[in-house]
């Protein structure tokens, strides 16, 4: 009995020489073990080039987490100053502005409370010598001292002391 193996998974699908008659059951035996083993042979070439499923599938790069950001300026307070008076200047002239803006408040109504807050770069005890002046402007223009409020922030941002005058 002369062997001859042929092609890839063929060693197992010997065929038989013209000389040898095998029987017919064994003939139809090796046809479907041929067959099966070239599909076992597609298959796994085809499933190699495959790959599995993770949870880089779907998103095979993930998003770094961001950077943090710098913070802006927190605005301490929502409310719109009646004026600011800067003084990045030694003596800012600011009298004539809040007289002219301390009638207009007080011809709409004479129940006007006045908060004076002075907005500092670095906290310091006791209140800044610029605000206690701008609260004695205010009562020089004749408005009770109970409506006049003083107030003290630090603000980090800042790099001069600023006065500022609310009303409500």
């Amino acid at each position: 009995m002369k062997l001859q193996p042929r092609g890839l998974f063929m060693s197992s699908c010997r065929r038989v020489s013209a000389s040898l008659t095998l029987p017919t059951a064994l003939k139809k035996s090796w046809v479907p073990t041929c067959v099966g083993m070239t599909l076992w042979g597609v298959l796994a070439l085809s499933l190699s080039a495959c790959k599995l499923i993770d949870q880089h599938t779907f998103d095979p790069s993930p998003e770094e987490e961001p950077l943090p950001v710098a913070a802006a300026p927190v605005k301490t307070d929502a409310r719109t100053p009646l004026i600011a008076i800067d003084y990045a200047t030694p003596s800012p002239n600011y009298r004539d502005l809040l007289r002219v803006a301390v009638r207009a408040a007080e011809s709409r109504s004479r129940q006007v409370q006045y908060d004076v807050v002075a907005a500092v770069p670095k906290l310091q005890p006791g209140a800044p010598p610029q605000a206690l002046e701008v609260m004695r402007a205010i009562a020089a223009e004749g408005v009770p001292a109970a409506r006049i409020h003083l107030g003290l922030r630090a603000e980090p941002g800042l790099s001069a002391t600023q006065v500022r005058v609310y009303i409500r």
